[in-house]
């Protein structure tokens, strides 16, 4: 057997073999470890339970946020409240106390990947400012008669 069949059993993940050299004693044979560093998978669910995105993470490594952008349908709300995403939860119907942490750059959850894990977009009910602009929650009115944003917002 030479290196070319050699390598050729190595590349073969599918199959077992067992190889017998019938060489001399004092001859060098060269082995080489083949490996493949282990990735896991991180699945992202949107409100409606679709996957947002699955992404495939090498071990040890931060899991990036992913590019799609989480939705909920407001459909159900008043017309001055909409819903805001706030981040990612390993509970479905996490609130914000079960939040992941995102990583100081911002672009990574601040968790190593380890294991297999799936992520729950976790939102929050918010009031729409621009439908609510006269109860004196966000503007304040002069006694002129002029809107200014309240400092707080």
């Amino acid at each position: 057997m030479d290196e070319s069949d050699l390598s050729n059993v190595l590349e073969n993940e599918d199959t077992l073999q067992v190889l017998r050299f019938d060489q001399a004693e004092d001859q060098v044979i060269k082995l080489y470890a083949v490996y493949t560093i282990h990735s896991y998978e991180f699945t992202f669910i949107n409100a409606d339970g679709t996957i947002l995105e699955k992404i495939d993470v090498p071990t040890d490594e931060y899991i990036p946020v992913p590019n799609a952008i989480p939705y909920k349908d407001d459909s159900g709300l008043d017309l001055y409240q909409t819903w805001q995403f706030i981040g990612y939860s390993r509970i479905r119907e996490g609130t914000e106390l079960e939040l992941v942490p995102y990583a100081e750059d911002g672009r990574h959850l601040n968790i190593k990947s380890s294991q297999d894990l799936t992520f729950y977009a976790i939102f929050k009910e918010l009031d729409d400012v621009h439908t609510n602009v006269l109860d004196g929650k966000y503007l304040d009115i002069s006694n002129n008669g002029l809107l200014s944003v309240k400092s707080d917002y």
